[in-house]
């Protein structure tokens, strides 16, 4: 039988999300909740603009900005809310990969052995997070991106599209690397990097 859980956001980030529920067989979408819209139905189910409108219950967060989703999930999490973690069928995951309550793993992704993944992430399409890996809480890494072994990724950290981080390389608090970028160095809290070898831009 399954189970009703409420998704946070009602965008392009929504849609899929909704599919990734909805392929791993468990879930019925119950409603949205988006303030920042004025759609009233997405897909036949109600869209809300207050989670104070509905009772609290299981709920996964689809917002592709960090800094929102991480105050979001936090504050859903602090109201008695429930998180889910939402895995795409099509994804390899390692049994001894470790994956926290609302984080979100779309289609083709692999994650190895021993790696561990912090709460309420978006691991997007086809990424590849290779063994022992930690990525820390509200992170995003981007659709083809590739994560050698032992990379360290901060809480709040975005890797972007088809970017890769050497083995062993870390990326601290809120940095930044940009879409197609090759981490060969170890990049600081906040900082912001990009190109081919990726070079810190703040």
């Amino acid at each position: 039988m399954k189970e009703a859980v409420v998704i946070f956001g009602a965008g392009g980030h929504a849609k899929v999300v909704k599919d990734v529920l909805e392929e791993t067989g468990n879930w019925q979408i119950a409603a949205y909740v988006d303030p920042f819209t004025t759609v009233k139905n997405f897909d036949g189910v109600n869209v809300y603009t207050d989670h104070l409108q509905i009772s609290p219950q299981k709920f996964i967060v689809a917002i592709g900005d960090n800094d929102i989703r991480e105050k979001c999930f936090t504050n859903l999490a602090q109201s008695g809310w429930q998180p889910i973690t939402a895995i795409h069928p099509s994804s390899i995951i390692a049994r001894n990969a470790i994956i926290a309550e609302g984080t979100v793993v779309m289609p083709g992704c692999i994650i190895n052995s021993d790696s561990h993944i912090g709460q309420n992430c978006i691991i997007n399409s086809k990424a590849l997070i290779e063994h022992d890996c930690l990525i820390g809480n509200h992170a995003h890494i981007a659709p083809g991106a590739t994560l050698g072994g032992l990379c360290k990724v901060g809480n709040g950290c975005l890797v972007g599209i088809g970017s890769t981080i050497m083995p062993q390389k870390v990326m601290k608090e809120r940095s930044v690397l940009g879409a197609g970028a090759l981490l060969i160095h170890n990049l600081g809290a906040e900082q912001v990097a990009y190109g081919v070898p990726a070079k810190s831009r703040s």
